[in-house]
């Protein structure tokens, strides 16, 4: 379950940024999660929602935006998405080119990132 650490992580980057930018707490997070990196979303968010209470990301919005897995084909020149069952099809466990079946480069869709904080501000007086 990988997914705790990556919300370890998560929870800690954007406590940082909230710190940072001295807020009261944090109202929203955005999320970009590539296909091909395996990531569970429900077991994400859970992990979040758990590492976050009594933070000031306990009442977060946890926002997600998958992103599809992107290939290039050195054989072929395909290049574009790669559906999950390409990848999950395949015996040799690496990105084959939906085209001609050869192992490409994976371009885009394997990362997690934070895109966004929205944090809320103390009032000034």
């Amino acid at each position: 379950m990988h997914e705790f650490s990556i919300a370890q992580q998560i929870v800690e980057t954007v406590s940082a940024a909230n710190d940072k930018a001295g807020g009261k707490h944090v109202s929203e997070i955005r999320l970009r999660i590539g296909e091909l990196s395996f990531i569970a979303e429900g077991q994400l968010l859970f992990a979040i929602t758990e590492l976050s209470k009594g933070t000031k990301l306990e009442k977060a919005k946890v926002k997600i935006k998958m992103e599809p897995g992107k290939v290039k084909c050195p054989a072929c020149g395909f290049s574009g998405k790669l559906k999950f069952d390409d990848l999950r099809n395949s015996n040799v466990g690496l990105a084959l080119c939906p085209k001609c079946s050869s192992p490409t480069e994976i371009t885009g869709g394997s990362g997690c990132f934070v895109d966004n904080i929205s944090v809320e501000l103390p009032e000034e007086k």
